[in-house]
């Protein structure tokens, strides 16, 4: 049987063994375990997250961007030269996944800033 191929860009996903940041977007993504390879494009905000991690149907890619170990939203101003480098590399990131891997489908989880990457791709 041929799964379906589903690019999904989000800001929030589990970062490492016990993070629960965003445990909904993978719990949802188990529930169809069997028939559907989930390609996961999401920030690498800790030094400690890997850039690269597989599991049963979700393959995880993080690309880099200056986060200072820190949220965007938990910054006092808007980091705007963060958020240009999150999304550029997010887009060349997203772009290079969906293709390599032949994604049928973008899931973007939140408008601002992976629904834009998720829309420009």
């Amino acid at each position: 049987m041929n799964r379906e191929k589903i690019c999904v860009v989000t800001s929030t996903y589990p970062d490492f063994p016990g993070s629960n940041r965003g445990i909904f977007i993978r719990n949802l993504m188990n529930e169809f375990k069997d028939i559907v390879s989930y390609y996961v494009v999401t920030p690498k905000i800790f030094n400690k997250s890997l850039y690269y991690e597989k599991f049963k149907n979700q393959t995880v890619y993080r690309f880099w961007f200056p986060s200072g170990e820190k949220l965007l939203v938990d910054y006092n101003r808007i980091p705007y030269l963060r958020m240009l480098v999150y999304l550029i590399s997010g887009f060349v990131k997203t772009l290079s996944v969906a293709r390599k891997n032949k994604c049928s489908l973008i899931e973007a989880h939140f408008i601002v800033p992976t629904g834009l990457i998720g829309l420009a791709v």
